[in-house]
């Protein structure tokens, strides 16, 4: 098997388990939800809940999305050898590993005390690091135009 098509399946199953997280973000939303109102102020607990809850649905759609495009990418990008896959999942990579990262840096402390946010956290630096690193070492593979 060229390695091309290993990298094709491999990343394309990763879309697909990307987009699966983004779907059990949506199921975890009430579980959150109940979390965050125990965590805000009494009085600005809708503010917080609502805040969150507009939070949690756009960054799911967003998980969902960028599954999506790592799926085509590789599918029909890296399949092929063509540089615009390798570039298009590179940049993927790279921007899951930079969005964790502030992440990481910015959320308040109290939030890393639940599983759910350091279990999302933890994967999208995973599926970062999953992406960028065999693709900066076979980068070469990928020539075609």
């Amino acid at each position: 098997m060229k390695i091309q098509n290993f990298f094709s399946a491999a990343y394309f199953i990763l879309g697909l388990v990307t987009i699966g997280a983004g779907v059990i973000h949506f199921a975890m939303m009430g579980f959150l939800t109940r979390w965050t109102s125990k965590l805000a102020i009494p009085e600005n607990s809708q503010l917080a809940v609502g805040s969150f809850q507009i939070n949690h649905i756009t960054s799911g759609v967003l998980v969902i999305l960028v599954g999506v495009i790592l799926s085509y990418a590789s599918r029909y990008g890296l399949s092929q050898g063509k540089q615009w896959g390798a570039a298009v999942c590179l940049l993927i990579g790279f921007s899951l590993i930079i969005i964790s990262s502030l992440v990481w840096i910015i959320l308040p402390k109290q939030f890393l005390s639940s599983p759910a946010f350091v279990a999302a956290l933890a994967s999208l630096t995973g599926v970062g690091l999953l992406v960028v690193v065999p693709l900066l070492i076979f980068w070469k593979q990928f020539n075609q135009p």
